[in-house]
């Protein structure tokens, strides 16, 4: 949706994608992502469109190492 909203110009959009990832990543304790989100917002909120597209990116690496953690972490609370 981040991506599409980008493409499409829709900096409203990006802006509240991005405000809803950081309070995820907030309640998970994620901290990395949640910076990451919240550097997003607040280049989308500028309708700063090249600085978004590189704090996406960012943000997008930040969720890839994200998602190992809490698959591993399921795994342990599972067992």
């Amino acid at each position: 949706a981040m991506r599409n909203a980008l493409q499409q110009g829709d900096m409203v959009l990006l802006e509240r994608s991005a405000h809803s990832m950081k309070g995820a990543a907030g309640n998970l304790s994620a901290l990395v992502t949640q910076s990451a989100a919240m550097q997003l917002e607040q280049s989308a909120k500028k309708g700063e469109a090249e600085l978004s597209k590189k704090n996406l990116t960012a943000l997008e690496g930040a969720v890839e190492r994200l998602i190992p953690l809490l698959e591993n972490f399921t795994l342990e609370v599972s067992k």
